[in-house]
């Protein structure tokens, strides 16, 4: 029989200290690599409690706790909701001293903290999901959406969910087209792919005509019954594209109030004033706080416009499932793509990215805006528009971050 040889005291103490000497580097690192996760909160306390303590037994809790039909399932929801329920009024009061119970929130859902969120973020310095992966942003969709609870079962759609889906019956393609987000050029991109532009230059439709005499041509999938609906979102190639949520409302309310482009929203920019206005000394059109104000506004008597309103509302993404996600600060390379899934490469000349397009400026932009609202406001609005941002894997602008904490 072999004999062991056992290890002197001393051997053995060096090798348990070298076993907690690595454990610290490995915590070190995994703590410096989750401390600007946007999906998390990000107080250093509770940052270090949700994901360094995280156990297989809480993991357990959190898949259970994912399964309750809210929006924002996790302990401390508490904290959420004392921010969320402020009215228009107390929200507004809220600028002239900071809220003791908001000071430390950064409101996400802890049911998205899994094992597979924390290996990302160990992982995210060398490895980064790869979006052109087939199925990558199906898979993803769906795990997201069934964490917040919304609805995944594509047999409840219907088909008037889908008004803003664009359908190409020639090559299976179906397109849903979003307000803010570069809607003008994908419009001409989609006339191109459907057949209603002889040409190949998207630079040669005229922008005005996208809206009105191509939009007009162009099949929508509202139009067809709901068992066709069904067989179209089954088997046909279904993509959307999408820009930080936050981007979109400050492109939106800049785009349609600081220079009204048509009377209605001359008209809307009143309404809002006569609700929303505290101060009625004060003269103009709808400041950005009054228009945020107007957006977290649960008894909000105006409806919402498009222009604004959750990418996740108007193309369904939970019950639609996606083929593929393209993102405006990308729209060159994953125009190119969609063309060469559906073996259209070719097929037009692919425009690049703006060279008006500038990412300094835009977060001069939502610095100038953003830091504005009070922080109460911007939390509400942060959870508002949570699902955007979780859904299409978009994380928060660091400059707005900053402002949260």
């Amino acid at each position: 029989m072999p004999k062991f040889r056992v290890l002197p005291f001393r051997h053995l103490l060096l090798v348990l200290v070298l076993i907690a000497s690595i454990g610290t580097l490995l915590t070190n690192h995994y703590k410096t690599d989750t401390d600007k996760c946007p999906c998390v909160y990000v107080t250093k306390g509770q940052l270090t409690e949700r994901l360094a303590g995280i156990s297989k037994d809480k993991q357990s809790q959190l898949k259970t706790r994912s399964k309750d039909k809210q929006s924002f399932t996790r302990s401390s929801i508490k904290d959420v909701q004392s921010a969320s329920k402020l009215d228009s009024r107390e929200v507004q009061n809220q600028s002239k001293s900071d809220s003791k119970d908001t000071q430390s929130i950064l409101t996400l859902p802890s049911a998205i903290i899994t094992q597979s969120h924390v290996t990302k973020h160990v992982l995210q310095t060398t490895s980064v999901p790869n979006k052109f992966q087939p199925n990558w942003w199906t898979n993803h969709t769906r795990t997201i959406c069934k964490v917040l609870g919304m609805n995944t079962d594509q047999r409840t759609i219907q088909p008037d969910m889908l008004a803003k889906v664009l359908v190409d019956d020639v090559h299976k393609i179906l397109y849903c087209q979003i307000a803010k987000v570069a809607s003008t050029n994908l419009g001409k991109i989609f006339a191109i792919i459907a057949g209603k532009f002889n040409g190949t230059n998207p630079d040669d439709i005229d922008s005005n005509d996208i809206h009105f005499k191509y939009n007009k041509l162009q099949l929508h999938l509202d139009f067809f019954p709901i068992d066709e609906v069904l067989n179209k979102l089954e088997t046909y190639f279904k993509f959307v594209f999408v820009r930080d949520p936050f981007e979109r409302i400050l492109s939106g309310y800049r785009n349609k109030f600081l220079k009204p482009s048509s009377s209605y929203f001359a008209y809307l920019s009143n309404k809002l004033v006569a609700k929303y206005r505290t101060n009625r000394s004060q003269t103009g059109g709808v400041t950005f706080q009054e228009f945020v104000t107007y957006l977290v506004d649960a008894d909000r008597k105006v409806p919402m416009n498009g222009h604004w309103q959750p990418m996740h509302e108007i193309c369904r993404p939970c019950e639609t499932n996606y083929d593929f996600v393209g993102k405006i600060n990308s729209l060159g390379e994953d125009v190119v793509h969609i063309l060469e899934v559906n073996k259209l490469a070719g097929i037009m000349e692919v425009p690049k990215q703006s060279s008006s397009h500038s990412f300094h400026k835009t977060d001069l932009y939502l610095e100038q805006y953003f830091s504005q609202l009070p922080k109460p406001l911007l939390l509400s609005l942060y959870k508002m528009y949570y699902p955007d941002y979780a859904i299409f894997d978009y994380e928060v602008p660091n400059v707005i971050l900053n402002m949260m904490k």
